[in-house]
This record gives C-alpha cells, sequence and structure tokens, in this order.
C-alpha cells in the first residue's frame, strides 16, 4: 500500500510526522491527510516531500500512483 512506503521513508529520516511536517512547514494534518490519500498533493507538496525526504521526485509520485 501506498501510504505504508511513505511512513516507512519518513521513518527512516524522522521520528514522527509531525518532526517531518514542521521540516516542510507544514501542519501534521495537512501531512497525515496527504499520507493517507484524503487529499490530492501538489506539485510544490511532491517536491516539499522529495526535499524533505532527500529522495527523488519519481519515488515520491510513485507512492500516489497505483
Amino acid at each position: 500500500m501506498a501510504n505504508e512506503q511513505l511512513r516507512r521513508e519518513i521513518r527512516k529520516k524522522y521520528k514522527t510526522d509531525m518532526e517531518m511536517a514542521e521540516k516542510m512547514g507544514w501542519t501534521k494534518q495537512k501531512l497525515s491527510k496527504t499520507i493517507l490519500g484524503q487529499r490530492c498533493p501538489k506539485v510544490s507538496d511532491i517536491n516539499a516531500m522529495s526535499n524533505a525526504l532527500e529522495i527523488p521526485v519519481e519515488t515520491v509520485i510513485s507512492f500516489f500512483i497505483q
């Protein structure tokens, strides 16, 4: 499942979702909704996640396209 793959990537770099959200200037709620597929990420969101996780944009996109 896509959100499980994304959560694994987040846990490799951050102890909590809140830590990553703060790094990106997001609320925890925005990050949670994005991870759970309750909101569609914008291109700028994908770029922010890629930068925060230090992984390629293509990898982040793959989490949302299944």
